[in-house]
């Protein structure tokens, strides 16, 4: 009888190693892709809230798994951990990324931009035009796309970068310095760029429009899933492409989408989306010569120790195949 018992925990330790072992074959083998999350006025947000990645990594039977992380260096962070896969962020962080050596691709375009940085000045003040920053204190934050722009808009006006008074804000800093009036003019992006216009009557007196200059974001993939799985980056980017027309095509429900969500009113939603301009497009050699110029702009700042080639970290085959 107490063989018998023996033998009985015997076979059940024996078949509780197997099941165990089972069950962590199956969670190995269990497909998994990391989405960056962000509130944010995008197309990128609208697929996120509907569900669209859900279901189309569901084809593949792939599991979606949202991760939020605010801000570029923090994402890129969490790509050198393997934490994210897939998410959309400015022109600068990725520049910052490649000269650290973090291995991603920019994968589409998902915005071109002109009126996406601005200066703002007060509605009563007396700065009109970009000559009259002349001994201004203006609110930016340093090696930035904002920072690029006011450089570029000073030079087009005629001003020295030695003739105004950087205070090197970050936007929730630099808006209460505006609001304040301890700064002049603050050079500003979007969604700020929008809500001080609509909210605080601000005046843009300059954006890249006046220089013909765009600064777009982009859609960046994980180098390592890029290579393995490309059929996650051409997944991916299908939302993305049924989003943005989705989007152009019901600009309204969009704009209520937003506006519920994220607790903006219509008219700052609809400035921003008239001002980024989203889209979903291949890098351009325009584009890829204006993002080269940012890495000399960020070199010169001396926030990157080295020029990165950024045609090196630039991979449009997926996006093309998608936009066939």
């Amino acid at each position: 009888m107490r063989k018998l018992g023996s033998l009985l925990l015997l076979t059940v330790a024996i078949v509780l190693v197997l099941s165990g072992c089972a069950n962590s074959k199956s969670k190995d083998s269990e497909k998994v892709v990391t989405i960056g999350s962000q509130k944010a006025v995008t197309p990128y947000y609208l697929a996120k809230e509907k569900k669209w990645f859900e279901e189309e990594f569901d084809k593949l039977g792939v599991k979606v798994n949202w991760v939020e992380v605010q801000g570029g260096a923090p994402q890129f962070e969490a790509v050198s951990a393997g934490r994210i896969d897939f998410f959309v962020t400015g022109n600068t962080p990725p520049i910052a990324a490649q000269n650290a050596g973090i291995p991603f691709n920019i994968i589409g375009v998902a915005s071109t931009g002109q009126k996406n940085v601005g200066i703002v000045v007060k509605s009563d003040s007396a700065i009109k035009e970009i000559s009259d920053l002349k001994g201004k204190k203006i609110a930016v934050a340093k090696a930035t796309a904002a920072y690029d722009n006011l450089l570029r808009l000073l030079n087009h006006g005629g001003v020295n970068a030695s003739d105004i008074e950087p205070i090197n804000l970050q936007p929730n800093e630099a808006k209460a310095a505006y609001t304040g009036g301890s700064v002049d003019a603050w050079v500003v992006t979007e969604p700020f760029l929008s809500q001080t216009i609509v909210n605080d009557k601000s005046r843009v007196i300059a954006d890249g429009s006046t220089i013909d200059y765009t600064s777009p974001a982009y859609y960046i993939g994980r180098k390592e899933v890029v290579d393995k799985h490309p059929e996650y980056a051409k997944a991916f980017l299908t939302v993305i492409k049924k989003a943005t027309d989705w989007q152009a095509e019901n600009l309204d429900e969009a704009t209520s989408i937003y506006t519920s969500q994220l607790g903006m009113n219509t008219e700052v939603v609809s400035k921003v989306i008239e001002h980024v301009n989203f889209t979903l497009a291949p890098l351009d050699d325009k584009l890829q010569k204006t993002q080269q110029g940012v890495a000399q702009f960020l070199y010169e700042q001396k926030a990157i120790d080295k020029v990165p080639d950024t045609k090196q970290i630039t991979n449009n085959q997926y996006v093309n195949e998608v936009l066939k």
